[in-house]
């Protein structure tokens, strides 16, 4: 600020006080030059007001100068105080030159010499006009016109009174008089002139002293400024605010100290070719967050390729302001500083102003370049702080977590805990971690909450395949660290203002990753050596942390299965049904596993087409999906008829958890995990469902068992009956198709049969429904008999009956042959049917081959006993009935034909001359003879009729419905082929051989079957006497008729 000397000062109140001086004086010379006159009222009113006012106006200025406040108004009014005071010079000159035009004063002994006139008025307008150049600055041609003004004013008086001319008159005028008012105007335009000058010489002082206030009032304004943005900064870091927190406030307090519209500030990046806004106040911050500059690129590239502050004033003109921003309003003026670290730059800082009216200017960028120092400072300042503060967090969190480990609090809880611990002392963006198992995230815990529009689950689909850092990081078990998220091809963008983000892998005591820390910053850069050493000092007590209490909670979680499956134990002393199992499983299954969606399938006893389901869905999402699995499971179990191809198919397209239940290697069931909920379990509830399974085993095991004992029962009962029965002297294939029918009601089959072996044809035939219990497809050969036949296995078993096979009974889809062997030989098989798939465990086949073996013993009795009762009536040398089976089979016949009015015929054969037979070659011989003819009798009787060998060498033939003409013709052919086969038969006959025959025929007189025979017995002793090798009916005793062969 400029001070005013003394000697200044003193010569300054000298002059004001000649001023007023000369007014004064000025005032008295014209009040004596008024009392010479006759005062007019003109004169009285108009001349003293002009003097006083020119008084007033100059008293007033002085007192404006001196002590009124330099406001606008007096600022402007001191501006023209030159103009005042020519103003009130101009009056003191009007009052000086009044009485010099009008006369000498009376005190002088003058006269006056001009009237007050028109002259009077010239001589003032001249006198204005000489003033106001004057007041210009221009003092010679002020005289002119003052001198032009008196002679013109003198000239044009004389030249009135005399009534000449004005050339004349000024020839005629006292030019001695006029040259004395000439050197009076002279003298008082001197000292106007000097006047004025000092005037504007105090004006023009007055301004610079008042432009020299104004620039210090600016200086102290910046310091002022200056020293609260200090305070602030101080505030700032006394406050040990986070370093984001600092960044932002250096962009408000730059936008605000320097009027600015825009003010980022931008870090380098690690590439040393880019700058990363990291913190911007604007009405466009979103765009400027994104913001990357290239190395020399506009006046921010420029400013990080040099090393000195820029200034913009007017973008429009500098071609360093082209896109600076690419926001919609581009700044017009900008100040860029850079950030140094000592010696080393890491950033800089800007501020920019939208619109030309008020540009930054040279001193706005000095300020400003102390700004960006300060805040460099601060900066580093903030960043220790950080790190302190990142140095006693790790302490911090390692004993909190180690007090978590065995925390009574959720799991849940416990995370979400440290995640915002760490959140907070990282000033981070975003901290997730997600958990892993079996190579695969299944939860995410994220702090604070997820803002991305893309749904978590997807999200962690896209990096279970492989995507974004933290799939690398799972994929690669290794840390991942990104300095810039633009630069990362498979960036998955889950917060927009993330710029870098670091994946560290957590693993278990094997080297497992159990767990992916990930943490994203809204700076580019940010996780550096020593962040990032400070993040994995706490990552490790983490990791820690985790390892201890996934064990821990694995710990809690086993025993509260333990403790669930050992209650499901109590519970299940009352479950004895596959049907009460279903369900007990899936009550147990929920409590331990709430979440997934289940499925739980056992056969119902066999029947795989109807087997037991319990199907639950563990929350509403899940209800549709559920519903739909189970209709679609019902579909195809009624199609396929099979537990095994219906799953196989239900999985197709499906990520389902399925698990078998066997019972000695036979599917029986399934479970099914994750109808709805498509994940895969956790660690806990893989090893919870393995538990689970251990149990469900069990039961099947204690269900299936008490089904076997209940079946062994079964099949003993069974067995007993048929033993039963078999004491009763049954037909051996009665015996058999009973068998079968037992067989199948105890196996709960739906058709069964007896199918017989034919050793001559070496077959299995079926052709008698009501043996085998149903008909077979005609002209189809079943491909299961031609098995069993070929097999040596005593069971086949078609468990699924296929579109190529040909099953042996209509409709069926599973078939069981047993092979029954008496004595070593096949006999038959006993077969079974089931129009449902069904599985027999070994087991389970063994029984029923055990059963089969059991009835095999119980037929080979009975044909034991059915060979006794035929040994008793057959004649062993022949094979034909003995005289037993003829007395039996006679008196049945003889009843028959008796009740139903039959008729049946006797034929009595004996061998001609066979006692000479006998001695002629042998008893052997005679025995063979005897052999031969058996075979000819049994090949030339009709099936209805039967041979015995009634003594000897005696035959006898019955022929059921046979009338005598018959039994005549029958008899011939007999003796015919005996002749004639004893002479071809060498093998039994060394000889031709005869019979001899008679033929009766039963009547009701002759009811007695002995009478019949005796007939007969006639008969043939009539053919012997008769001459051999003939026939002879006999009708009664009383009638003979003896008949020869051929005749």
């Amino acid at each position: 600020m400029q001070t005013v000397k003394p000697g200044e000062r003193n010569t300054a109140r000298i002059l004001i006080l000649l001023r007023y001086a000369v007014i004064a004086g000025g005032s008295v010379w014209w009040l004596l030059a008024m009392l010479s006159q006759t005062p007019g009222a003109i004169r009285l009113v108009l001349l003293p007001g002009i003097l006083v006012t020119g008084i007033a106006f100059n008293v007033a200025l002085d007192l404006m100068e001196r002590f009124a406040p330099r406001g606008g108004v007096a600022r402007a009014i001191l501006r023209h105080q030159i103009l005042f005071d020519g103003i009130a010079m101009n009056l003191f000159l009007g009052a000086m030159g009044s009485p010099l035009l009008m006369g000498k004063p009376v005190f002088y002994g003058g006269t006056r010499i001009l009237p007050f006139d028109a002259s009077f008025v010239v001589s003032g307008a001249f006198l204005v006009i000489a003033s106001i150049i004057l007041q210009n600055g221009h003092f010679p041609l002020y005289l002119t016109a003052a001198l032009a003004s008196l002679v013109v004013s003198q000239g044009l008086s004389i030249a009135q009174q005399q009534g000449s001319g004005f050339i004349q008159a000024l020839r005629s005028a006292n030019w001695g008089g006029i040259s004395t008012g000439m050197l009076a105007v002279a003298g008082v335009g001197i000292l106007s002139y000097v006047a004025d000058e000092h005037v504007r010489h105090s004006l023009h002082a007055m301004d610079t002293r008042v432009a020299d206030v104004s620039r210090d009032k600016e200086r102290m304004q910046a310091a002022f400024h200056k020293l609260s943005f200090l305070t602030a900064i101080i505030q700032d870091m006394a406050a040990s605010q986070a370093y984001q927190q600092v960044l932002e406030a250096i962009t408000d307090r730059a936008a605000l100290f320097f009027s600015a519209d825009d003010a980022i500030v931008a870090t380098i990046d690690a590439d040393m070719e880019h700058l990363s806004v990291v913190a911007a106040k604007s009405e466009y911050r979103e765009a400027l967050s994104h913001l990357r500059i290239r190395r020399g690129e506009g006046i921010l590239g420029k400013t990080f390729d040099g090393d000195t502050p820029e200034l913009i004033k007017n973008a429009l003109l500098d071609p360093r302001a082209m896109q600076i921003y690419g926001t919609p309003e581009e700044p017009e003026s900008i100040m860029v500083a850079p950030l140094r670290r000592g010696s080393q730059k890491y950033g800089l800082v800007s501020v920019s102003r939208i619109g030309v009216e008020n540009p930054f200017n040279e001193d706005d960028l000095a300020l400003f370049t102390s700004f960006a120092n300060i805040a460099a400072s601060v900066l580093d300042n903030a960043t220790m702080m950080e790190a302190l503060k990142r140095k006693n967090f790790t302490l911090t969190v390692t004993n909190q977590l180690s007090s978590a480990i065995v925390s009574p609090l959720p799991f849940e809880e416990e995370i979400s805990s440290f995640l915002s611990i760490m959140n907070n002392a990282f000033q981070l963006s975003c901290i997730d971690l997600l958990m892993v198992e079996n190579d695969r995230f299944t939860r995410l815990f994220s702090v604070p909450a997820p803002k991305s529009p893309v749904p978590p689950q997807e999200i962690i689909a896209r990096m279970n395949a492989g995507a974004g850092v933290l799939g690398q990081a799972l994929r690669e078990r290794t840390i991942v660290n990104v300095p810039n998220i633009t630069d990362y091809a498979n960036y998955i963008m889950a917060d927009e203002t993330t710029h870098s983000e670091l994946a560290i892998p957590m693993k278990n005591a094997e080297g497992r990753v159990i767990a992916v820390l990930n943490l994203e910053s809204g700076q580019s850069d940010y996780f550096t050596n020593d962040v990032t050493t400070d993040v994995l000092a706490v990552a490790g007590e983490v990791q820690g942390f985790l390892q201890g209490r996934l064990i821990w909670e694995e710990v809690k979680e086993q025993r509260n299965i333990r403790e669930a499956i050992n209650r499901a134990e109590l519970e299940n002393i009352d479950v004895s049904t596959t049907e009460q199992a279903t369900a007990h499983l899936s009550r147990l299954l929920q409590r331990i596993l709430p979440r997934p969606g289940s499925v739980i399938l056992l056969e119902n006893s066999g029947n795989t087409a109807r087997a037991w389901t319990a199907i639950r869905a563990a929350s509403a999402e899940e209800a549709e999906p559920v519903r739909l699995f189970e209709s679609e499971l019902r579909a195809r179990l009624d199609v396929t008829h099979s537990l095994s191809r219906s799953i196989t198919g239900l999985l197709q397209g499906r990520d389902l958890l399925v698990r078998r239940l066997d019972f000695e290697q036979r599917l029986v069931g399934f479970v099914i995990m994750g109808i709805g909920d498509h994940r895969l379990l956790t660690l806990g509830e893989t090893s919870a469902f393995d538990l689970f399974m251990a149990y469900a085993e069990s039961i099947v095991q204690k269900i299936f068992l008490k089904q076997r004992s209940a079946l062994l029962t079964k099949y003993r009962l069974a067995a007993k009956e048929l033993l039963d029965t078999s004491f009763k002297r049954t037909d051996l294939q009665q015996f058999l198709a009973a068998t079968a029918r037992k067989l199948q009601d105890v196996i709960e089959a739906d058709g069964s049969a007896y199918v017989p072996f034919e050793a001559e044809s070496r077959q299995l035939v079926v052709s008698q429904a009501d043996i085998t219990g149903f008909t077979p497809e005609p002209g189809v050969e079943p491909g299961i008999l031609a098995e069993a036949f070929s097999s040596p296995s005593m069971s086949v078993v078609h468990s699924e009956v296929s579109n190529t096979m040909v099953p042996l009974a209509p409709g069926a889809m599973t078939e069981l042959t047993l092979r029954i062997t008496l004595e070593g030989v096949l006999y038959g098989v006993l077969y079974v049917s089931f129009k449902r798939p069904v599985l027999l465990t070994d087991e389970e086949r063994h029984m029923v081959e055990a059963f089969v073996s059991d009835c095999s013993l119980v037929a080979e009795n009975i044909l034991y006993v059915h060979r006794i009762d035929e040994l008793s009536v057959t004649d062993e040398l022949t094979g034909l009935g003995n005289y037993r089976a003829f007395v039996t089979h006679s008196i049945e016949q003889s009843e028959r034909t008796a009740r139903f009015g039959e008729v049946f015929s006797l034929l009595f054969f004996d061998i001609d001359d066979f006692k000479k037979y006998n001695d002629t070659y042998s008893h052997l011989d005679g025995n063979l003879a005897l052999q031969g003819i058996a075979d000819i009798l049994r090949h030339s009787i009709r099936t209805v009729d039967s041979a015995y060998r009634y003594g000897g060498e005696e035959f006898v033939i019955l022929m059921p419905g046979a009338s005598p003409t018959d039994a005549r013709k029958a008899a011939e052919r007999i003796l015919a082929s005996v002749e004639r086969n004893s002479a071809r038969d060498h093998r039994h006959f060394r000889s031709v051989v005869t019979l001899s025959g008679g033929v009766a025929n039963f009547e009701d007189r002759v009811s007695d079957p002995q009478n019949l025979l005796l007939l007969a017995d006639l008969a043939m002793y009539q053919a012997k006497k008769s001459g051999k090798n003939t026939i002879y009916v006999l009708d009664s005793l009383a009638s003979q008729k003896r008949t020869a062969p051929g005749s």
